[in-house]
């Protein structure tokens, strides 16, 4: 496909600077994210640099009559797949002797995604269980993996656009297209936020801005008039909006606040560019030689930073490494991406054109053999047999944690509430005469299998309403994420609809109750939901408390043990002094000065000196805090009988 006309572009300096800014940022979140929490939207960025640098490229050299498809898409595998080809499959022979056999099948699976250019989409089978990405070794992917999608499709788009009605018919798709892409961000945020960060659809606007700089600003309706003065103030808008978006006063979690940051970042980058080469600040901020300089190498850092810190993390357990680590870390990454830049990435950008189709078409197999190499690993499980029986016996464990994949009444943050009291009405008996309704976070979650087969078995109504990193409190409209406010207050008209005769609250009270917990006042909000519980004709409320609550997931407290002595087996029990919780006397006194029972799950796990973690060769805790679900039905023969008798005590 060939587009024809006159012009060319020239090469800017500050848009060099400014992938500096942004892969800068991203270094920040990663080795520093407890001050820099919001930085990553330095991948953002990076989105409207693409969108600009690739605009531009097909504008001038279609003008010239240059520009064809097919070579643009082998300059993009030639500038992308070199580097990536070499940095998978050293990841995967890594993970070999770094990774349990669960996550380094998952590793299998993400270098398969990963050269299949689909990374992102492997990001929306997780759920609220999936593994920190903190502990991913090829999480990063994703971003790389939009931006392909965007080279894949964008390009034929424009160019059909192009040669139907000319230049005013880009403009109409590009603005069209942005506007589509904000309005599935603004539908995906209250329904879905996972998809609405991994999605291209969701992302593509930011890219089109830099878009709508390189194609809109060629006819004159993006540029600035010259003026020195106001391209000066521009440029130093846009860098003071990045600074805006990493400094952004959120009480939320980043996973949750960032639609709300990353037009302050986009818009900033978009300012920066606006500006122009000419702009004080991109002059001598942005296309300074060691700002120059990391631009170029910020595809190899990028690329190579993110792993050795993630397997760092899986060896040691740890999620944040010290400052000395991080800093060898860092100098490793600029290192590498050096390397990377002079010996892989330059060699292939300056293969001839004759040759560029059969070398792509070399590096593309090289890719397909990588992802193929993954797809085994991932098959294998991970090949267990490199490891104990002990070791993969906790590493089972870990991987199964969680809800079953047949609960239906765990909703995890992104799902909407209203179909909920339905679906989680399924147990209910005729018969029954006793209706008992769980209502509370993950919790409660891990419960509802179990619970099903003891309704069932007693004949008893059961009600089960649960959603991840919800507890289960009330708060004024003003008030509490609104994922979490429009679920309970769901959940709660109908429990006011249908009282049963005992609801059941049960989250992780210790982590949501303390002052960087999802619920610092529940200490007023539980009394509260327990008076408005009881007003609306609920019988009795019963408080369940924690289960214990470790320092560490239960199976990172076990492997390095067990790697140490191959021998053993798995230990009943870890000593006490290893639980965040050891005293619940406070939630007991909040919950009986409402008129509330409090029922200790503590004492059916541990003693004065340790915690059983283990029974019948099942762990009954994997992660920090949940239990497995032989660890449900451990606590649930102990603790059911006294579930019905509160339910059956006289008002």
């Amino acid at each position: 496909m060939k587009v024809t006309g006159p012009s060319k572009g020239q090469y800017r300096a500050d848009i060099d600077g400014l992938r500096a800014v942004a892969v800068l940022l991203v270094l920040a979140s990663h080795f520093a994210p407890v001050r820099f929490p919001r930085a990553f939207v330095g991948v953002d960025i990076f989105f409207v640099i693409s969108g600009f640098v690739i605009t531009g490229l097909i504008y001038h050299e279609g003008k010239e009559g240059s520009f064809r498809l097919a070579d643009f898409w082998y300059r993009r595998i030639l500038r992308l797949f070199p580097a990536l080809l070499v940095l998978l499959p050293l990841v995967l022979l890594a993970g070999w002797f770094v990774l349990l056999p669960s996550a380094y099948a998952d590793l299998g699976f993400s270098i398969a995604a990963g050269a299949g250019l689909g990374a992102n989409f492997l990001e929306l089978r997780g759920s609220y269980w999936a593994l920190d990405a903190a502990f991913v070794p090829l999480e990063h992917l994703w971003s790389l993996a939009v931006e392909e999608q965007f080279y894949l499709c964008y390009p034929p788009l424009l160019l059909l656009a192009w040669r139907w009605k000319g230049e005013q018919a880009v403009k109409w798709f590009i603005a069209l297209l942005g506007l589509a892409s904000i309005v599935s961000l603004w539908h995906l945020r209250e329904t879905n936020l996972v998809a609405a960060y991994f999605l291209p659809i969701s992302r593509i606007w930011e890219m089109l801005l830099g878009a709508a700089l390189a194609w809109f600003g060629r006819g004159g309706a993006l540029t600035l008039p010259n003026r020195p003065g106001l391209k000066s103030v521009t440029a130093a808008i846009g860098l003071g909006l990045i600074v805006a978006a990493i400094e952004y006063p959120l009480s939320a979690p980043s996973r949750f606040s960032w639609p709300l940051i990353v037009p302050f970042a986009c818009m900033g980058a978009f300012m920066v560019i606006l500006a122009g080469p000419g702009a004080l600040p991109n002059r001598y901020l942005l296309s300074n030689p060691p700002m120059l300089f990391i631009g170029r190498i910020s595809y190899g850092l990028y690329l190579w930073h993110w792993p050795p810190l993630v397997l760092l993390r899986q060896w040691t357990g740890e999620k944040l490494v010290d400052r000395p680590t991080g800093l060898v870390l860092l100098a490793l990454a600029f290192a590498a991406a050096s390397l990377s830049y002079f010996l892989i990435e330059q060699p292939f950008r300056r293969t001839s054109p004759a040759r560029r189709g059969r070398v792509a078409q070399v590096l593309a197999g090289g890719l397909a053999a990588v992802a193929v190499a993954g797809g085994i690993v991932w098959a294998a499980g991970g090949f267990p047999g490199r490891f104990s029986p002990a070791v993969q016996q906790v590493d089972v464990a870990w991987a199964s944690r969680g809800v079953p994949p047949s609960v239906r009444c765990f909703r995890v943050m992104e799902d909407p509430p209203e179909k909920l009291p339905a679906m989680c009405e399924q147990h209910r008996s005729p018969a029954a005469r006793t209706a008992v309704a769980f209502w509370g976070d993950s919790h409660v979650g891990v419960l509802e299998a179990a619970l099903r087969v003891r309704a069932r078995k007693d004949g008893v109504a059961i009600s089960i309403y649960s959603r991840g990193a919800c507890p289960p409190l009330l708060y004024p409209a003003a008030q509490s994420l609104i994922r979490c406010r429009r679920f309970n207050e769901t959940v709660f008209a109908h429990l006011k609809a249908n009282p049963p005769d005992l609801v059941v609250l049960a989250a992780h009270w210790d982590a949501n109750c303390r002052p960087s917990g999802i619920a610092p006042d529940c200490a007023i909000r539980l009394p509260e939901t327990i008076q408005r519980l009881r007003a609306a004709g609920v019988r009795h409320v019963l408080v369940l408390g924690d289960t214990p609550f470790w320092s560490k997931p239960v199976s990172r407290l076990l492997i390095p043990g067990l790697l140490r002595h191959p021998e053993a087996s798995v230990p009943q029990y870890l000593d006490r002094h290893l639980l965040v919780n050891h005293d619940q006397t406070h939630m007991r006194a909040v919950s009986r000065d409402s008129g509330a029972a409090f029922l200790p799950l503590l004492p059916e796990l541990c003693s004065a000196e340790r915690c059983r973690i283990a029974d019948g060769g099942h762990l009954l805790q994997a992660d920090t805090d949940h239990l497995t679900q032989p660890g449900v039905r451990y606590v649930l023969d102990r603790v059911w009988p006294k579930i019905l008798a509160a339910a059956a005590t006289p008002p």
